[in-house]
């Protein structure tokens, strides 16, 4: 079965293109937690089911805001 690409990582991709040249994966993982090499595996479309959780915490992390459900 396939799985639809959530909006929720395609709005994520799209944050972390728009991130300055200055920030590094390196800088991003150091803030989030997150690997760098999950980091660029995720943004180079290399992982195709990633966890909500790793997803929502870099997006919270890009965005500046928490995730609202509604």
């Amino acid at each position: 079965m396939e799985i639809p690409e959530s909006t929720l990582k395609k709005r994520t991709i799209e944050l972390f293109a728009t991130l300055p040249r200055s920030i590094s994966n390196l800088e991003v993982a150091r803030e989030t937690g997150l690997s760098a090499t999950w980091i660029q595996d995720f943004v180079h479309g290399r992982i195709l089911d990633p966890s909500v959780n790793k997803v929502e915490h870099l997006y919270n992390y890009l965005s500046k805001k928490q995730l609202e459900l509604v």
